[in-house]
């Protein structure tokens, strides 16, 4: 994946989490852009904030436009 396909997966995740009013924020390569320290990535990483408790109310609802690799997906975001 380019730098540019990159970029444009981020800013489409970030209107589909923003529309949804979850909050979020880019960690990884993408991050380090933000302080100016350049590193060519092939991914999105980011972290999704929830309210001690609500855990699985936002697990079950980026689970509606995200798929997952893992067939636990939902007992190991819970779990860790």
């Amino acid at each position: 994946m380019s730098m540019e396909q990159v970029w444009r997966c981020a800013a489409e995740t970030e209107v589909l989490l923003r529309d949804r009013g979850m909050r979020y924020c880019f960690i990884g390569g993408l991050a380090n852009y933000r302080w100016g320290k350049q590193r060519t990535t092939n991914d999105v990483d980011l972290t999704l904030l929830s309210d001690v408790g609500n855990e699985r109310r936002v697990i079950d609802k980026i689970l509606v436009d995200f798929g997952t690799r893992r067939p636990d997906a939902v007992a190991f975001a819970l779990a860790h």
